[in-house]
């Protein structure tokens, strides 16, 4: 409608008339693979925009995604839809006799569904050709029909991707209900079809949870980690975006600052538009990569203003209130009171200053890095003319706090006195091959190997990371490994600097090797000119915490490859493993069983 609004009324004649199906997805979203309240917010606008134009499909359609969210069943009840229907994710054996059943989200609700077996395209070239209907058609429907034991009813999308209308249909179905006597074959939608069938039938059948089986339809499992760029991008956006600017608004709303609804209204619909299905999985042209880059470089800069324009803005209003200039106002945008222990970078006109409470009690810190920087020059009007004058040097300053109790959804105010020195100390590089804290103890031996000690427990755990890396022969897509390819250990770290301070010990380490460039003409195997790789891992103990800070920055110029980064935990039983979804808990099986005859069972 933004091209052609003039087509407004008659789309929403088209709508209300259910001619026209719209919603209830803004865009068709890969859900596994930003956060869930992105999803939410995805049906949001979705269903809000639809029901302006009349109608929302009351139907979870998610035709193509890779792979279904394990809350997926809830979300969509609580936006009043009353079906879902999708394709990818369930195993043969799970919909081997009835394609619609009961799927229940892991808080227990349940959403009645229907897996659309051949896609949402077996119907597109529908055609009453006799070669037509006795290789593709009947043995379509026949298959369907084994399938759906507790209905007559059966599911035949007619969906495409950029497929013209087809005109004749109509007519073509006339034909095919004359020509296959032992079908009624009736042009619908999915409302109508969802209705009639689970109005008058019983489906046994309950499917739990997360869907990502790959047997039929697949579900790229390793475009996951493709294209790390914009998947970090992706993150950072919605990180700032959810756990920042927005709480940030809701804390300056209460001080009279406008909420800045118009604002996050735009930059939303840009995460929408680059999560759509296969954006924020990468597995596009690098043309669409290109613009996904572009859009959330944009919604990053936008997020970022805004952030610094409400800081600006409450900080004023905090400044005028206490009547102080020089001072540092700390955030918290947690639901829940939160203990502050994280670098802040200070600006000051001199090297030296001193941290205070609001009741004037000093406060010690740690400098991890100072720069000089240049004040530049100013222009002067004069009676003699303009004149450029140089304006002196000031300081930028990250440093370390001391434990400072935040408030919930609230602010600390900190005094700062600039040019008289605080109670501090420095980030200092020491010749030492250990760092430690009340909890771990990480140490550098001379034979190359780290040690990870947990003070609490006495476990001890050699060499707790490796990498290595493999040649990759897939597209973007999928991982694909090249036959007779051999994984290439990097798992010989150099001790580069320990650093210490009173707050934090940081160790940094170097990983280094030689690989292939790249494949070889043919790409059936890796290429003889080989380049440098290089690994460099920063470990961070910071004072009073119980977790190990890792960070690796991979400095990458080999092209067609995979890295990855190995874990010895010490933990015995892997039979499952954690993680969240849904702002909840998520249990997995670490081994699938069906791979055990994953040929067998096709």
């Amino acid at each position: 409608m933004k091209i052609r609004p003039e087509n407004k009324k008659r789309i929403e004649k088209l709508i209300a008339d259910r001619r026209l199906f719209v919603g209830p997805w803004y865009t068709q979203t890969d859900a596994l693979l930003g956060k869930t309240e992105s999803v939410i917010r995805n049906l949001l606008y979705g269903v809000k925009q639809t029901q302006a134009l009349g109608h929302t499909m009351a139907i979870g359609y998610a035709p193509d995604i890779f792979g279904m969210h394990a809350y997926f069943p809830s979300i969509y009840k609580r936006f009043g839809l009353k079906w879902a229907i999708f394709q990818r994710g369930v195993y043969n054996d799970q919909v081997s006799s009835n394609l619609n059943f009961n799927w229940q989200a892991p808080n227990g609700e349940v959403i009645p569904a229907n897996n659309i077996f051949f896609g949402y395209g077996p119907g597109k070239f529908l055609s009453a050709d006799d070669a037509y209907i006795k290789t593709r058609l009947k043995p379509i429907l026949d298959e369907l029909s084994r399938r759906n034991q507790h209905t007559d009813n059966l599911l035949l999308p007619a969906g495409g991707d950029q497929v013209l209308i087809n005109r004749h249909f109509p007519k073509t179905i006339a034909e095919l209900n004359r020509l296959l006597p032992d079908y009624d074959i009736k042009l619908t939608d999915y409302e109508t079809f969802m209705q009639a069938t689970w109005q008058h039938h019983h489906f046994p059948k309950t499917i739990e949870g997360e869907l990502v089986a790959g047997q039929k339809s697949r579900i790229h499992n390793t475009c996951r980690s493709t294209r790390y760029d914009i998947k970090n991008l992706n993150f950072q956006v919605e990180d700032l975006l959810l756990n920042e600017l927005e709480p940030l608004c809701t804390i300056g709303s209460q001080f009279g600052i406008k909420f800045p609804q118009n604002w996050l209204d735009q930059i939303w619909r840009k995460v929408f538009e680059s999560q759509a299905h296969n954006g924020i999985g990468a597995s596009n042209s690098d043309d669409a990569n290109h613009d996904i880059v572009v859009r959330l470089t944009s919604a990053l800069r936008q997020i970022k203003d805004l952030i610094n324009m409400v800081k600006r803005q409450l900080t004023v209003a905090i400044s005028k209130q206490t009547q102080l200039e020089d001072i540092v106002v700390l955030f918290n945008t947690n639901i829940r009171e939160e203990h502050y222990q994280r670098s802040i970078v200070l600006f000051t006109h001199h090297k030296d200053f001193t941290l205070k409470t609001m009741n004037d009690e000093p406060l010690a810190y740690s400098v991890l890095h100072q720069d000089e920087l240049d004040g530049g020059k100013v222009i002067v009007v004069t009676a003699g003319g303009e004149q450029e004058k140089s304006v002196p040097p000031y300081y930028r300053t990250e440093i370390l706090v001391e434990d400072i109790k935040l408030p919930a959804m609230g602010f600390t105010t900190l005094q700062v006195q600039d040019g008289v020195a605080g109670q501090c100390d420095h980030q200092s590089a020491i010749k030492a091959q250990v760092i430690e804290n009340e909890f771990y103890k990480v140490s550098f031996d001379d034979d190359q190997h780290l040690r990870l000690q947990n003070k609490q427990t006495r476990q001890a755990i050699d060499d707790p990371f490796y990498f290595d890396d493999q040649a990759d022969g897939g597209d973007s897509f999928d991982y694909s490994p090249i036959s007779g390819d051999q994984a290439k250990l990097i798992n010989e770290p150099v001790l580069i600097d320990v650093t210490k301070s009173a707050r934090r010990q940081v160790m940094r380490l170097e990983f280094k090797a030689q690989l292939p460039a790249s494949l070889n003409q043919t790409a059936d195997a890796r290429s003889e000119a080989v380049k440098d790789f290089v690994i460099k891992t920063t470990l961070v103990l910071d004072q009073g915490e119980q977790h190990l800070k890792i960070e690796h920055d991979i400095d990458n110029h080999i092209k067609d490859h995979r890295v990855r980064v190995h874990w010895r935990t010490g933990v015995k039983d892997m039979s499952e493993n954690y993680a969240d979804q849904g702002f909840s808990m998520l249990t997995r099986n670490s081994i699938n069983p069906h791979e055990a005859n994953w040929q067998g069972e096709g």
